[in-house]
């Protein structure tokens, strides 16, 4: 990366993205309630309700399948 400073000004980038990325996660995780949670992800990736089995769903988001099942049926998609 020294002889090539576009290289590293690529991966500096990159990085600083994943880390926001991160600490973004990190606060919803730590601050938000169940619906706050469900309702970002939605606007987020509404797509994943299609694809990834709703207990994994609830799990990434830290909430109780069943919390999770009662904001789903709650939501107008």
């Amino acid at each position: 990366m020294q002889q090539h400073p576009a290289i590293a000004r690529w991966v500096h980038i990159g990085t600083m993205a994943a880390m926001a990325g991160v600490m973004e996660r990190l606060i919803e995780i730590q601050t938000l309630g169940a619906e706050q949670k469900f309702r970002r992800l939605l606007a987020r990736s509404p797509h994943v309700l299609q694809l990834i089995p709703h207990k994994y769903l609830a799990s990434y988001l830290g909430i109780d399948p069943a919390t999770f099942s009662k904001l789903l049926g709650g939501i107008r998609l």
